[in-house]
């Protein structure tokens, strides 16, 4: 299979200016609107976007590249786009690229729809003649009938979208490389978009998608890899790179808890404990579990709805509260635990995080909630006979054991 993208070594670094302050601030009219004029001495850092990142994509192969904020996913889409270049490294690409990247990207708001697919298709690499081919069929697929000859600064970013998208996958590129930003459009067009990308994807053409929705990288993806901080942390097996990115998730979480807490009552700490009453977070497929939620009330409250919630990245999964469940918990003031038992939770093996929350009686205001405190991972027994496959958008997220033959059951 013949190479379509590698990266052998890559860097990427920017300079970055600070200020310091030296002396007490000054007021004086110009230095307020010449700030290079100011106080302090600037000095300058180097960040490094990337660092050695080294990887090879095949020719009609679907990638996935996942990681948190400001790993340098984007940068990687910009580099292959040939909007910036490395600082160091070989980059070689094969073939018409098609890019999607960021709203407006290729645009100008001064001119119409219209006036921007010729734009935008003639910057991808299209000759007026094949864009006149296309036109229609860009236009139809962006539902932008209506506003093809009205100026794009009067479009929403979900028509920039729509237009951007439809203009990238309509050049036919051999390699198309999308980024997060579809997940701006409405749910209608980012069902056809990924329609689209399946139609891409048979056609064996080759893709890069940036995505935070790990249910989507697992559903479209052949590979994936996962990028922190500049480097590859992992790639290969989508699902082996998704259960280590969530496995990081999830211990980084456990130092940044989400919590808030109202005057009237606050969650002081949630735990799992399993049957013994002993606490641990390990459990197999339908093992019973309690959620233990500590709480203080500094007021009396009267009958408050308590939720706990299961995650995974984020999707909720199971949620259950004493309002649905008809349990008045009367009043409460003081400090004092509430539990949730769940008898039976068929979930696949994997790690899911932990939501618990207080709200008044009415479920109208959220008093306290507590996230990534505590988390629930469900493991297979050994020597059970099943494959002990992971949680993914392709196999769901319940676990249960079948069977197949070419008999009626």
């Amino acid at each position: 299979m013949d190479t379509a993208i590698k990266f052998d070594n890559v860097s990427k670094k920017y300079r970055i200016r600070h200020r310091t302050a030296q002396k007490p601030l000054n007021t004086s009219r110009w230095l307020r609107f010449v700030p290079f004029m100011g106080n302090g001495k600037i000095y300058k850092e180097d960040f490094w976007a990337l660092k050695d990142v080294s990887f090879e994509i095949k020719k009609g192969e679907t990638v996935g590249i996942i990681g948190p904020n400001g790993a340098g996913k984007s940068t990687i889409l910009k580099l292959l786009a040939g909007i910036t270049r490395p600082y160091r490294g070989n980059i070689e690409l094969k073939g018409r690229i098609g890019s999607l990247i960021e709203v407006g990207a290729g645009f100008h708001p001064e001119l119409t729809g219209r006036e921007n697919i010729y734009l935008n298709a003639s910057i991808l690499g299209l000759k007026k003649r094949e864009i006149d081919e296309k036109f229609d069929q860009i236009v139809e697929f962006a539902e932008l009938e209506q506003f093809i000859d009205t100026p794009l600064k009067r479009y929403s970013s979900g028509m920039y979208i729509r237009l951007g998208f439809s203009v990238a996958v309509h050049i036919d590129p051999e390699v198309l490389l999308i980024d997060e930003i579809l997940a701006v459009g409405d749910k209608a067009f980012q069902r056809k978009s990924f329609g689209q990308l399946e139609k891409f994807k048979r056609d064996e053409k080759t893709f890069v998608l940036v995505s935070h929705s790990l249910f989507q990288v697992e559903n479209i993806c052949d590979w994936a890899i996962y990028l922190n901080q500049g480097r590859i942390i992992e790639q290969g097996s989508v699902k082996e790179v998704i259960s280590r990115y969530v496995s990081d998730t999830v211990k980084k979480s456990k130092s940044t808890t989400d919590e808030s807490h109202s005057e009237e009552i606050g969650l002081v700490d949630v735990r799992i404990v399993n049957e013994s009453g002993v606490k641990t977070n390990i459990f197999y497929p339908e093992q019973p579990f309690t959620v233990e939620i500590d709480y203080i009330a500094h007021s009396s409250i009267e009958s408050p709805t308590f939720v706990f919630g299961l995650r995974y990245g984020e999707f909720k999964i199971f949620s259950s509260n004493t309002k649905v469940m008809e349990k008045n918990l009367g009043i409460l003031k003081g400090r004092g635990t509430v539990k949730c038992c769940v008898k039976n939770l068929p979930l696949m093996p994997n790690s899911y995080e932990v939501d618990v929350a207080v709200w008044d009686k009415q479920q109208i205001r959220m008093f306290s909630h507590l996230s990534n405190k505590a988390s629930l991972t469900i493991e297979l027994p050994e020597n059970n006979g099943v494959i002990p496959y992971r949680a993914s958008g392709n196999m769901g997220v319940v676990y249960g054991i079948s069977e197949w033959n070419n008999e009626i059951c």
